[in-house]
């Protein structure tokens, strides 16, 4: 069970550190313009549900631990988060490339291109939703679901996870 957990966020995980992005006013759309540039990754939040119930309730709930113990679950998932919480910085280039580096050096490169709407970014064939986006901020917002049988009942338990990652220029 928890390897299935830490194999999901390990999945996801990797997907959104491909993304680069944070923050901008309601009332802004993103513009190729206001991508355009170099962002440094700054923080993310993250949630997860099971069955569309916090893990801390699920687990109560399922396996009948106590509040304490559901709790060290839910702190285990922030604690397999935190691994998240690096440095790397992403180039979007004007002819619609990207070149992402990491704090060892290492980097990688690909395609990006924005909805004409400015509301979704696409990395790589990736699409990640934008929250907001300044000239000097932005934020996106990945979703990922997998369906998986966590409590070995012969049926799939829903599982979904949400993360908004915030970058500045």
């Amino acid at each position: 069970m928890e390897r299935l957990f830490k194999n999901a966020l390990l999945s996801f995980f990797m997907v959104s550190i491909l993304f680069a992005c944070s923050e901008k006013d309601d009332e802004e759309v993103a513009t190729a313009g206001k991508l355009i540039g170099v962002w440094t990754y700054s923080s993310s939040e993250v949630s997860m549900t099971i069955n569309d119930k916090s893990i801390k309730d699920y687990y109560r709930e399922e396996f009948g631990l106590t509040e304490e113990q559901a709790q060290e679950m839910e702190d285990q998932f922030t604690e397999d988060n935190e691994y998240l919480e690096t440095v790397f910085t992403m180039e979007f280039k004007a002819d619609k490339k990207y070149i992402m580096m990491d704090t060892d050096d290492e980097t990688s490169e690909g395609s990006w291109e924005l909805s004409s709407d400015g509301k979704t970014l696409t990395i790589d064939g990736e699409e990640v939703i934008i929250k907001t986006a300044t000239s000097s901020k932005l934020s996106i917002i990945e979703e990922y679901s997998q369906e998986s049988d966590i409590n070995g009942d012969s049926n799939n338990e829903l599982i979904k996870i949400s993360a908004i990652s915030h970058f500045s220029k």
